[in-house]
């Protein structure tokens, strides 16, 4: 296992996939609220993980969350998480 601090996302991208996801599914017409509810997890939660990606580009979010957002987004859960995930996995 890594430590935490030592994990870097993967892409070029200066925004975390977060960010970007979130921008996505608000496209799609699916709110910030309706995404907390599909992962489980409060509306508070999803902001403050959102003001923590803001501010670290290499925040890990918990793995449980990572299948929820990589079907709702669209996003590779590698780029989420590279210690859990190989580039290019399905759910």
């Amino acid at each position: 296992m890594f430590a935490r601090q030592e994990i870097r996302l993967p892409g070029r991208s200066p925004r975390h996939p977060l960010l970007r996801g979130l921008e996505a599914v608000n496209k799609m017409g699916i709110t910030a609220s309706s995404l907390s509810r599909m992962m489980g997890v409060t509306p508070q939660t999803l902001h403050i993980w959102k003001r923590k990606t803001q501010a670290d580009r290499h925040f890990l979010l918990p793995a449980e969350q990572i299948p929820v957002l990589a079907r709702t987004t669209g996003i590779d859960p590698n780029e989420f998480r590279p210690d859990l995930w190989k580039k290019g996995w399905v759910f």
